[in-house]
């Protein structure tokens, strides 16, 4: 069926062909096209949901796949960019966690995303910069040039409205 036929593979692909086009180094275009192609299967979307999709459901599970992509896409820029500035660091991870409706896969045509970004760093954590910086420092600004990228508005409007609170209430 229909329902069936739009896979997170096929949409990870699109993505990478459009990208193959942009400069990594020129965020703004790289944002602008990342902009364009959500649109772009936003609509499509749209148009599936009012007359083939047979659920509701499937519309909300692209959407979530959608995200998931582009936050993929703009967690590698922000980590180029910090790398730029304050060195590669070693023994670190840095995880973004999708919570509320992103991490149910319920994402609707105006969800923002509510993430957590988590890190684990050895003792011993250093970057190739001769300045030194702890991993606490270096987690922050990965998520404020993470936030920053995908609030950022580009020429067709921002990627994302971000929601970092949490609310044991819900």
């Amino acid at each position: 069926s229909i329902d069936d036929t739009i896979t997170k593979a096929d949409l990870q692909h699109s993505v990478q062909q459009r990208l193959l086009l942009a400069d990594n180094t020129d965020v703004g275009k790289y944002q602008e096209i990342l902009k364009q192609f959500q649109t772009s299967h936003l609509i499509h979307l749209a148009y599936l949901e009012m007359n083939v999709l047979s659920s509701t459901g499937i519309a909300q599970k692209v959407q979530t796949f959608l995200a998931e992509i582009i936050i993929a896409e703009m967690y590698q820029q922000a980590y180029m960019s910090v790398c730029d500035s304050l060195g590669k660091p070693t023994q670190f991870e840095f995880s973004i966690v999708g919570d509320g409706k992103l991490g149910s896969a319920d994402l609707t045509y105006h969800s923002d995303l509510d993430v957590v970004f988590l890190y684990r760093a050895d003792e011993s954590f250093n970057t190739t910069a001769s300045r030194s910086i702890t991993a606490f420092e270096f987690a922050l600004n990965l998520a404020q040039r993470f936030i920053h990228l995908l609030e950022m508005h580009a020429l067709s409007g921002k990627l994302y409205a971000l929601d970092l609170r949490l609310r044991p209430s819900g």
